[in-house]
Order: structure tokens, then sequence, then C-alpha cells
């Protein structure tokens, strides 16, 4: 990672030897957006082509199955055909193409997660989009703004449908809220949200009835 870049005239080539030194103040210049282009062919080439413009924005559909992604690559076979989630697209490989997603670094493989290439990736291809750019000519300077790393780990090799998490249901009819907190919870965990394998959900999102994590638009 680096943590600033610097132009060629930052530094200007002289032709003695002598010692390397610091860049001065980070280089780089904002952008403001001023809107998007979409890619027109809605297929995997074209997803790829826009990936090499920058930060693909997509929209597809988030199954049980992906909301239970750990790691490795994910080719969901699971989907209906509605799409109901928005995120980025990063990079690719010859295996995936590398996506970021929001729901904070405690979810899948530290935020990220790999869709499967020459693969639907419930519609992945159908909505993309890359942001319009225009130079405002001021110095990006802010150290808050740190980019998010990833280090390349493939060693697992394709995963397809890694699969929901265990399912989270009450052992008795007779479950409500009334019994959480009483000796009864055991019998009532869905109920009384002490799923195994709960917890806290990744930032943004909610534990749905059903014990996946998910936006509270995704419920069911």
């Amino acid at each position: 990672m680096y943590k600033r870049l610097g132009r060629s005239s930052d530094r200007p080539y002289k032709a003695k030897a002598g010692k390397c030194s610091d860049l001065p103040a980070n280089s780089l210049k904002s952008y403001k957006v001023t809107g998007y282009t979409a890619m027109p062919k809605r297929n995997e080439d074209d997803t790829l082509k826009g990936i090499l413009k920058g930060v693909l924005a997509f929209a597809f559909e988030v199954t049980t199955t992906f909301s239970a992604y750990k790691k490795g690559v994910i080719r969901d076979k699971t989907c209906s055909g509605a799409s109901n989630h928005a995120v980025a697209a990063v990079g690719y490989t010859p295996e995936y193409i590398l996506v970021k997603n929001s729901w904070g670094s405690k979810w899948g493989d530290r935020g990220f997660v790999k869709f499967g290439r020459n693969h639907h990736g419930c519609n992945m291809h159908k909505f993309t989009a890359y942001p319009n750019l225009e130079g405002t000519f001021k110095s990006d300077n802010d150290v808050v703004d740190v980019p998010t790393v990833y280090d390349q780990d493939n060693e697992n090799g394709p995963t397809d449908d890694p699969g929901p998490a265990p399912p989270c249901e009450d052992d008795k009819t007779w479950c409500s809220t009334d019994y959480c907190g009483l000796s009864y919870e055991k019998y009532c965990r869905k109920t009384c949200g002490l799923c195994e394998g709960g917890g806290d959900c990744p930032s943004g999102t909610v534990k749905c009835s059903d014990g996946v994590c998910r936006h509270t638009h995704m419920c069911p």
C-alpha cells in the first residue's frame, strides 16, 4: 500500500548519483462526481471493462447463501432474479471478481466477497455503472480517508454455494417474547434472539426473524 502518491515533477531527474528522498506532499487531487456511465452490454466482458475505468457499482440479488458467505469464490444458484442490493466491484482475476460490500469488515472475507467468473452472479452484470469525475484542481490531503487494504488470498479455490448458516428455529410452538429471560428461553432461541453463532450483525444490518443478518428492507 502506498501512503502517498507523487508526480514526476515533484522529484525531477538528475543525471548524477545521490540519495533518494521522500516525496513532498500528497499529489492526489480531489474530484467531484458529475454523473455516471452505465455499461451498455450487460455482460461479464462489459463488467470487466467497467472495472478498468475504476470502481464499478452494480446491483444484484442478496440471498441467504450470500448473507452467510465467509470466504472463497461464490457462485450462488439460489437467486430468483430480483436485484435488491448495491455494492462496488474493485478488481478481478481469471477466477473471480473482487467486490467490496457495505456491511463492515466483520462480514464475509474482511468485508469483501469473490464473485465467480463465467457466472450470472445473481444479476450482477445487469445494472453496472462507474462515476463520471470532474477535477477540482484542489489537493486531496485528507489523512482520515485511508484506503481499505485487501491481500489477495485464494488458496481455498472456488466454492460453489457455500450454503446458509444453520437454521435458527424455536423448539416449541408456544414461544413468545414473554418467555425471554426466563428458564424457557432455551426452547425459544429464535424468538429470543439466542441462535447458535449469533452475536452482533455487521454494521448497517439487523438480525431478521429467520436469524440471518441483512439490511432491514431485505428481511422476509
